[in-house]
């Protein structure tokens, strides 16, 4: 009886926090315009006082400043709030990049301690999760095992962990293999490259008009064709990202197999030759070719 009321009770307390949710979005949305309507209408004051403002503080009277202007600066004490904001922004980037490194070297520490002379030889989940404390991505168990018989295994582990999720360990032919199957086939990879180039040229392309239209209008009515253009520009570095993972799986691929491939523009190259001179071949026939009469 009690899970029953309980159970009833968490249905009603959900049923009223959806309708507190959709009742604050139909709020909020309904205040959308107005606030846009306003932002647009005091933009051009607001940008105008704050030039007016800056430009009396710090005498400015055109883009560049003079060494009179800048001595003047310095005097008045303006300069020192702008060091101040300098130091400020600058000491959580400069701390960021050492605890970067430093937690680098560290995981390489432990990962050294913990690994012995038989670690191959424990369960994967053991093999797996250490692998992942150094090199921060998760590989299949018996790829590791793979992987550390060959040669140089610390680099080829490395460049692995760039591109897990393209990776797969081949049980019947005993090798790395694509996840995906069909990317193993001829000119599979090749063709989702081009197409992600394609992609990111129109999309990239279709950003960048979005945003310039949107930025010569004003703001309530250019906003949607910047956040057009902005989502268009995300998922043209999406696409941009792809393609440079996939060239990244293709090396470390033929790296790990100890297979000895072209890259893709000089596979591209060959292709468009190939593809050229097969016409000129038709018309002459196979005798003409061979050279025989």
């Amino acid at each position: 009886m009690a899970s029953a009321y309980s159970h009833r009770r968490e249905q009603h307390c959900g049923c009223c926090l959806h309708a507190h949710l959709a009742s604050s979005i139909v709020f909020a949305t309904g205040w959308i315009p107005h606030i846009c309507e306003w932002w647009s209408r005091n933009m051009r004051q607001l940008t105008a006082k704050l030039r007016a403002a800056i430009s009396t503080r710090l005498g400015w009277r055109s883009v560049g400043m003079d060494a009179i202007t800048i001595a003047k600066i310095v005097q008045g004490g303006d300069i020192i709030p702008i060091a101040v904001l300098i130091t400020i922004g600058a000491v959580p980037l400069v701390k960021g990049l050492f605890a970067l490194v430093t937690r680098k070297h560290q995981r390489r520490k432990e990962f050294l301690d913990v690994w012995k002379t038989d670690a191959l030889r424990n369960d994967d989940l053991w093999l797996e999760e250490v692998i992942q404390h150094r090199y921060g991505a998760t590989i299949p168990a018996q790829l590791i095992r793979h992987i550390a018989r060959l040669k140089c295994p610390s680099r080829k582990l490395r460049k692995v962990a760039m591109t897990p999720d393209f990776f797969d360990f081949d049980d019947t032919q005993e090798k790395m293999a694509w996840a995906v199957s069909w990317r193993g086939r001829d000119h599979r990879i090749e063709l989702e490259m081009i197409s992600c180039l394609i992609s990111y040229i129109v999309l990239a392309t279709s950003g960048s008009g979005l945003i310039l239209i949107g930025t010569r209008q004003d703001l309530s009515e250019g906003f949607i064709f910047v956040i057009g253009g902005v989502v268009f520009c995300a998922a043209a570095f999406k696409t941009f990202w792809h393609f440079i993972s996939l060239l990244e799986a293709r090396s470390t691929l033929a790296l790990v197999n100890g297979v000895c491939r072209l890259g893709f523009w000089h596979t591209l190259k060959r292709k468009a030759a190939a593809w050229s001179s097969t016409p000129l071949r038709r018309k002459q026939g196979p005798e003409q070719v061979l050279g025989t009469d």
